[in-house]
């Protein structure tokens, strides 16, 4: 094998250094360069060298993006379909601006402006790929979405499955996407975005190509499929969160777990509680507003995301509640930041909910209010319950501590994690 390797490479430098004699001894005077090239061989992508007269290799087999899309099985899809996947080895050009998309037969006007959403998703995230430009073609694909229930938000017991059949005729790529629900449609087309490849070059023009001859019945294994960020003991930009909402979508993850708040920040600005943020956010910049909270909730919609929002409570309760027992409500919260933290709370910095302070209850329902009313009607809304110091010395306050795990719905964590 090895000697196999040896004489295949000293075929090839033979080649190459005769096109440069040639060359040498014509009038052409232009350089020779080896470049990669890309064939499926065995269900992978393997590189060759070639000789080329450019620096690298525009054609369709120097993109190993172009290679992945019908090589093996499954292409380049992630994650793998589970029903049924059938990917023919032909590739056709086309141009972003002559997609059209036939959302007739979508069940309902919600669901329709819902998909004319996902479709304007698609198309950006297309137009991505052919940064700085790409060349124009004649060909047009027509993407067909139908879905058969109404517009609903999604949540853990919705249908996400869909069946996709690519082909072509002519000059025209005809996609037809089936599916239950809008979010099952969406899916469909997160898996036609993932069959899309360029090739070329920024000096001679990108080219768009798509599998031809495609047939995909798919659903998820889980219908939960979650991803966590903590943003109190760090904060992220709305911009970073969109950033991972976005890839999340492109992954068909469903749920994103928004832990907002824990002992170290509050920084949640709500109408009902300002001073929650004023007091717990790091800074006046590192908060997030009640506008920012209900657009984050429509982007992660449009791109079939969940948001659930976790205020930690009783215990990881501190910053942001420090402030009641100067504006006359008593303390809310105690052991705020208090030391040596091994003798007050799991971790630090300590605090947990003062439970025979009437007034930690309103203010509680202040913010569970608020939030309430940003969600889709019947979201899950995560209360967290772990980690409660159990060492209370005062009996009242270790049995309303009991009482306050009891009314938040958390007794069965209190079990499990103290």
């Amino acid at each position: 094998m090895a000697c196999c390797t040896l004489t295949a490479g000293a075929v090839l430098l033979f080649l190459f250094l005769n096109v440069r004699q040639n060359n040498a001894d014509g009038p052409d005077t232009s350089e020779h360069y080896l470049v990669e090239s890309f064939k499926c061989i065995n269900n992978t992508c393997i590189a060759s060298k070639i000789v080329s007269a450019e620096k690298k290799n525009s054609g369709i087999d120097g993109s190993v993006d172009v290679c992945r899309l019908t090589c093996g099985s499954y292409g380049s899809l992630w994650p793998r379909p589970t029903i049924k996947t059938a990917i023919e080895k032909s590739v056709i050009e086309f141009s972003v601006d002559n997609i059209k998309f036939d959302t007739s037969s979508v069940a309902d006007q919600l669901g329709k402006e819902y998909m004319t959403e996902v479709s304007q998703v698609f198309i950006s995230s297309l137009k991505k790929l052919c940064i700085p430009n790409c060349v124009s073609y004649d060909n047009t694909p027509i993407i067909s979405i139908s879905t058969s229930t109404p517009f609903g938000y999604i949540k853990l017991t919705t249908n996400e499955s869909y069946n996709l059949k690519i082909s072509t005729e002519g000059n025209q790529i005809f996609v037809k996407i089936e599916a239950i629900t809008v979010y099952g449609a969406r899916n469909g087309l997160e898996t036609v975005r993932q069959l899309i490849a360029t090739y070329g070059s920024n000096a001679s023009g990108k080219k768009l190509v798509i599998a031809g001859n495609v047939q995909i019945s798919d659903q998820p294994i889980f219908a939960y499929r979650g991803f966590m960020l903590d943003t109190s003991r760090h904060y992220f930009p709305i911009s970073t969160i969109k950033k991972q909402i976005d890839a999340m979508g492109h992954s068909k993850l469903n749920v994103f777990h928004w832990h907002a708040t824990d002992t170290h920040s509050f920084p949640l600005d709500l109408p009902s509680a300002p001073q929650m943020a004023k007091y717990g956010a790091y800074s006046h910049e590192e908060k997030y507003s009640y506008k920012d909270i209900k657009d984050l909730l429509r982007y992660a919609l449009v791109r079939g995301v969940r948001i659930v929002m976790e205020i930690d409570s009783p215990a990881h309760a501190g910053n942001g509640w420090q402030w009641s027992k100067a504006s006359g409500y008593g303390e809310m919260a105690l052991c705020v930041d208090k030391g040596p933290w091994r003798k007050y709370c799991v971790q630090p910095p300590c605090g947990q909910l003062n439970p025979i302070n009437t007034n930690t209850y309103k203010w509680l329902g202040k913010i569970y209010k608020d939030l309430i009313s940003a969600f889709p009607k019947g979201e899950a809304f995560h209360m967290g319950g772990d980690e409660v110091n159990l060492k209370i010395k005062n009996p009242i306050q270790l049995q309303m501590l009991f009482y306050m795990l009891l009314k938040i719905g958390c007794y069965k964590l209190l079990e499990l994690y103290s």
